[in-house]
């Protein structure tokens, strides 16, 4: 049961990288092969994982009653801004986006890959045993998966997700 609270629910990318200097945000990254090999440093990875998942099936499933929301601040939700929402849900888009990358099924068994297959998509998934989050990772694999994108769901407790040695070790 999810009550109003201060809780969010929120995908992070790991952008341990940046191959080609482009977002110069960060001097002291630290290389991340995982993240520079799937090419999560390229907005476009990004946005294809983010279309690729419906957002308005997952928020009512896993939260009923919910408010989705995209505007949240401190002081109180003033709720869903479409305007906001630039990439909606769209499977389609997210294929030719993840193909344009050199993302490719050459193997045939269900997930992308690409040079020459020696990378495959396996997208590391973490989060904490409560039932609404894995019930999120159960519908996150689901809709992934329908674009070729496996992700793999780790599911830890809470005082090791939250935990600073943890969390400040995104990099491993």
């Amino acid at each position: 049961e999810v009550t109003a609270s201060g809780f969010i629910e929120k995908l992070n990318f790991n952008l341990m990288t940046d191959p080609d200097g482009i977002a110069g945000l960060y001097p002291d990254q630290v290389d991340c092969q995982v993240s520079d090999d799937l090419l999560l440093w390229d907005k476009r990875t990004r946005q294809a994982v983010i279309q690729a998942i419906d957002r308005e099936i997952l928020a009512p499933t896993v939260f009923p009653g919910a408010v989705p929301s995209n505007s949240f601040i401190v002081a109180g939700d003033i709720g869903f801004n479409t305007a906001l929402n630039q990439w909606p849900f769209n499977p389609d888009a997210a294929r030719d986006l993840l193909a344009d990358l050199g993302w490719e099924d050459s193997d045939g068994n269900g997930i992308l890959d690409r040079e020459g297959g020696s990378i495959q998509f396996d997208l590391p998934w973490v989060s904490t045993t409560a039932t609404f989050r894995e019930q999120t990772g159960q519908i996150l694999q689901q809709d992934l998966a329908d674009v070729g994108i496996n992700l793999v769901v780790e599911n830890l407790p809470a005082s090791v997700v939250f935990a600073s040695e943890f969390i400040s070790h995104a990099s491993d």
